[in-house]
């Protein structure tokens, strides 16, 4: 209740300022009931989308995309930085053979979030292989501890012409304490 008066008299002052500079703009009760909820929202959206940021252990299963048969298991560190940035990490491949991902993410609602990132590959003998795109929408669970994801992948040239089919996956995390 407290709350509720204090951001009444916020309005009611805010209002009285702008009257008082001749710019007289009517308050009803129901703007300020209105504000109070949309100021509400946004504090709960801004909660829930903090939940994702910090560190994660994932797996990643690379499936076929025609069948859903899985064709291998890859481990990744993901991590979700305020402000909508992400870095994600190849956990048990060679730093020689890509580079480290670059990204945003972002909230969608009720537990739910997108991320896109991207890496460079190369080949054995260190040349530019392809630049892999990833597109997936994570589902956090209650807790905040452990998320699952389905993930598409694309590969592109040096040119950044589409190679390869759209690839799939799917991914669980675990944040990482």
């Amino acid at each position: 209740m407290k709350m509720g008066l204090s951001t009444t008299i916020s309005g009611f002052t805010f209002a009285l300022i702008l009257a008082a500079t001749g710019m007289a703009v009517p308050v009803t009760a129901k703007d300020l009931q209105d504000d109070l909820q949309r100021q509400a929202e946004s504090r709960e959206r801004s909660t829930r989308a903090h939940k994702l940021e910090g560190v994660w252990d994932v797996s990643v299963t690379i499936l076929d995309c025609q069948t859903g048969n899985p064709i291998r298991t890859v481990r990744a560190m993901n991590m979700f930085i305020r402000g909508g940035t992400m870095t994600e990490l190849a956990a048990r491949s060679s730093p020689s053979l890509r580079t480290a991902s670059l990204g945003t993410w972002g909230y969608v609602g009720r537990h739910q979030y997108t991320a896109v990132f991207r890496f460079s590959r190369f080949n054995p003998d260190g040349s530019f292989a392809a630049t892999q795109k990833v597109s997936r929408v994570i589902d956090l669970n209650q807790e905040g501890d452990a998320f699952s994801a389905t993930s598409l992948v694309e590969i592109f040239d040096a040119n950044d012409n589409l190679i390869l089919p759209t690839g799939c996956a799917t991914e669980t995390g675990t944040r990482l304490e």
